[in-house]
C-alpha cells in the first residue's frame, strides 16, 4: 500500500537518534538512557506482591482518578488539570496533531530532545530552529528569547517547544524567560519538565505555576527520568481545564493500563522515598563531575542542573573510545545544534558504575581515535 504524502515525507527525512536498543550491547555498563538507577519505593514491592490475577483482567479507569489525584497531590496542581497518557512522548507526538496543520511553523531550541521536531515532522509541518552556544553553556539567552517571540510573531508559529532542564545539556531555563515567552506570542508553549524532579530546580521555578493563569501552555511530567518507571510508561500533561479537557477527548482510550496506574499511584505517594533518592543522585552527580574534571582531557560541555551532561574529548572520539571499552554512552555527534562537535551524553549512574566510568575515562585520556 503507498503512504500518505505525510507519512512518506516524514519517512524522507527521518534522522537518526542516539536510542540505541536490541542485544547488541547485552554486557555493556549503560550510561546512555537518562533514567535514574535507584531502588524504588518498597511500597511498591508490598502493591506488586498483593496483585491477583483479576487485576490483570481488569479494564483500566479510562480517565486514571487514582493516579492523577496521586499526581495531584505530588505536584501540587488541581486533579482536572492534568491527563495521563502512555508516557509524556504520547503528548509530544498528540500536541502537533491537535495545533498544527500542514506547512504550519513550530519553534524549537537547539540542542534539544529530538521528538520535538520529529513531531512537528509527522504532521508535515515545518520546523524553525534556533541554536544555543557552547560559549553562552547552552543558555536560551535574552536574545534568543527575544528572536524567539519576534519570529513567533512574524510566522504565525502554533507550538513553541522549551525543555526545562534541557536535554542534553542539563541546562534550565528561567520562569521569567518562559513566562515572557508565554505572554508576547499567541503559539502553544510546551514545555517539557521529564527532568525537572531530578533537578537542583526549585518547585518555584518550574512552569507549573503558570498553567492556570495563561491559556497557551502546557507542561509535560515523566515517571520515566524522575522515578525509574521507564517500562511502565507513565506521563502527565498539566494545562488549564479547557486543553485538558481536548487532550482528554482526543489521547487514545484505555491508554494507561490498570497495573501502570496503581504502581504510578503508589510511587508518586511515596514523597520521603522520592527526596532521598532525588538527593542521592544529586549528590552522585556532583561526585561524578568533579571527577571529570580532574582529567586534562576531558571536557565538560557547560553546567547541568540535573543528572545528565556533555562530555567530548579534547582529542579522538569519546562514544567510541568509550563503546571499546564496552561503555555505551549517547552520541551527540548527529544532534542538531551540536554536529560534529564531538559530544556524548552521560546519565549520572550508582557510584560502582560511575567509578567505572571515571577509572575508563583516565586510561584513556592519551587515547586518539
Amino acid at each position: 500500500m503507498k503512504l500518505s504524502n505525510i507519512a512518506q515525507n516524514w519517512t524522507r527525512n527521518k534522522k537518526n537518534t542516539y536510542v540505541k536498543g536490541g542485544n547488541d550491547f547485552d554486557g555493556f555498563l549503560r550510561l546512555d538512557i537518562g533514567e535514574p538507577w535507584f531502588p524504588l519505593t518498597p511500597d511498591l514491592e508490598r502493591t506488586l506482591g498483593n496483585l491477583s490475577v483479576d487485576d490483570f483482567k481488569k479494564r483500566p479507569d479510562i480517565h486514571c482518578l487514582k493516579l492523577r489525584n496521586a499526581a495531584s497531590k505530588f505536584w501540587n496542581v488541581p486533579a482536572e488539570n492534568i491527563v495521563v497518557a502512555n508516557g509524556s512522548d504520547q503528548f509530544i507526538w498528540l500536541l502537533p496533531r491537535l495545533f498544527m496543520n500542514p506547512a504550519d511553523n513550530a519553534i524549537v531550541i537547539n540542542p534539544t530532545f529530538f521528538l520535538f521536531s520529529e513531531s512537528v515532522t509527522r504532521v508535515a509541518g515545518k520546523v524553525i530552529s534556533f541554536t544555543t552556544s557552547l560559549s553562552n553553556k547552552f543558555e536560551a539567552t535574552e536574545q534568543i528569547i527575544s528572536d524567539v517571540i519576534n519570529t513567533a510573531n512574524q510566522n504565525s508559529v502554533k507550538i513553541i517547544w522549551l525543555c526545562n532542564p534541557n536535554n542534553p545539556t542539563g541546562s534550565a531555563i528561567s520562569l521569567d524567560k518562559i513566562l515572557k515567552i508565554v505572554k508576547n506570542t499567541s503559539a502553544l508553549v510546551i514545555v517539557d519538565e521529564a527532568f525537572f524532579d531530578i533537578s537542583d530546580l526549585t518547585t518555584s521555578e518550574s512552569a507549573l505555576s503558570l498553567v492556570n493563569k495563561h491559556t497557551n501552555i502546557v507542561v509535560l511530567k515523566t515517571m520515566s527520568k524522575t522515578f525509574g518507571l521507564n517500562n511502565v510508561r507513565v506521563g502527565f500533561t498539566i494545562a488549564n481545564k479547557e486543553l485538558t479537557k481536548i487532550l482528554e477527548d482526543w489521547k487514545l482510550p484505555f491508554e494507561v493500563s490498570h497495573i501502570a496506574q496503581e504502581v504510578g499511584s503508589v510511587v508518586l505517594n511515596d514523597v520521603v522515598h522520592w527526596r532521598k533518592m532525588k538527593q542521592a543522585l544529586l549528590t552522585e552527580r556532583d561526585w561524578v563531575i568533579n571527577k571529570i574534571r580532574e582529567i586534562k582531557s576531558i571536557e565538560l560541555a557547560s553546567p547541568t542542573k540535573t543528572t545528565i551532561f556533555l562530555i567530548r574529548k579534547n582529542e579522538g572520539d569519546i562514544f567510541k573510545l568509550l563503546l571499546n571499552k564496552n561503555i555505551l554512552v549517547s552520541n551527540f555527534n548527529i544532534c542538531k545544534g551540536i554536529e560534529d562537535m564531538g559530544f556524548a551524553r552521560i546519565t549520572v549512574k550508582s557510584r560502582a558504575e560511575n567509578t567505572k566510568l571515571i577509572s575508563v575515562l583516565k586510561k584513556i585520556d592519551d587515547c586518539v581515535i
